[in-house]
């Protein structure tokens, strides 16, 4: 592994992630909480002697759609607790919220509350319904943080692949972006982003895999896998970038400058075949110049998703996202 700057390691965790990519974005209606004060512990599922569990939360109506997301939360202890809001990846392989809910248990367990949150990733889903989204669960989160015992000065978001892009979005989409009118309305700032194999500069993204589905040689599954990536964007975002730059430049995060950039930990496979690892190396670079607080890890011998077989890489993985959390959101300006 190779981490920039260096990042303290805590004890290796059995938690593993496995996700996928495929990125995805109409007036929505934001529903409220259904169950009573959380600590009375009336609806939530007990799922273990530390764990509470409330699964299949709507918080927010598209259309006929709901989006939902599920909590886990100590099952002990008044709080209020730092939240980590966990966004899955995309693709025809993601496996939605529920693929996120484990770790969302884990981290339960280790005293945060993790929200597991479902929102639009289909390629018809055009930009920005998923960052729309996003806000959308941020500020259900934030409008029940005394029901959900929830410190809402001690957020972070987890976010895989397109997940990961969102994540980033949340972090660097300051005022001048939020005022955009093709953009949904901020929620508030976070405290800590993490960001697994995530697209951050969609326009060179595209390039790349016109690139590799137009070289020279036999079919490959990478050609292929290349060329339905270069669709799907084509698809998301309205046209190539040479169409529609301005859609390509706001849903990258690479594109964007804010004052006001939490702290970010990008991890990237450094064998990822599916998002180049230079997506998450270009987008430190630019954090680090512009002072930005930004950690950059990369895998050796990982690509995309952390298969299963790398169960190595994954757990020291997840060593790496429990020390940048508990830096970040288990105290603030060091109080506890």
């Amino acid at each position: 592994m190779r981490c920039h700057p260096a990042i303290h390691f805590l004890a290796i965790s059995t938690c593993l992630f496995h996700f996928t990519f495929h990125p995805g974005a109409v007036y929505a209606q934001e529903a409220v909480c259904p169950w009573p004060q959380a600590s009375s512990h009336a609806s939530p599922l007990e799922i273990s002697s530390g764990v509470a569990y409330c699964p299949d939360l709507v918080y927010r109506i598209v259309g006929e759609t709901s989006l939902m997301l599920d909590i886990s939360y100590p099952g002990r202890g008044a709080g209020p607790f730092p939240t980590v809001i966990l966004l899955h990846g995309c693709g025809p392989a993601n496996k939605g919220r529920k693929g996120t809910v484990p770790l969302a248990h884990e981290l339960a367990r280790r005293g945060y509350v993790g929200v597991a949150v479902s929102y639009r990733c289909k390629p018809e889903d055009a930009f920005p319904a998923s960052l729309d989204d996003i806000q959308g669960a941020l500020r259900w989160v934030r409008a029940h943080t005394d029901e959900c015992r929830i410190d809402k000065n001690r957020i972070g978001i987890v976010g895989f692949s397109g997940g990961g892009t969102l994540a980033c979005l949340v972090g660097v989409t300051g005022k001048g972006l939020e005022n955009d009118d093709r953009l949904p309305r901020g929620s508030g700032p976070v405290q800590a982003i993490i960001s697994f194999y995530a697209p951050t500069d969609f326009a060179r993204l595209h390039e790349t895999c016109l690139e590799k589905s137009k070289a020279k040689g036999p079919c490959t599954v990478e050609k292929m896998q290349s060329s339905y990536i270069r669709q799907v964007l084509e698809k998301w975002l309205g046209g190539p970038p040479s169409k529609v730059p301005e859609l390509y430049a706001l849903a990258s995060p690479m594109s964007q400058t804010s004052q006001n950039c939490p702290p970010m930990l990008l991890i990237h496979g450094a064998d990822d075949a599916v998002v180049p690892v230079e997506q998450s190396q270009r987008f430190a670079k630019k954090l680090q110049k512009t002072g930005r607080p930004v950690s950059l890890l990369v895998v050796e011998g990982a690509g995309h998703d952390f298969e299963e077989k790398n169960r190595t890489d994954g757990r020291l993985a997840f060593a790496a996202v429990l020390a940048f959390l508990d830096e970040h959101l288990l105290t603030i300006k060091g109080k506890p």
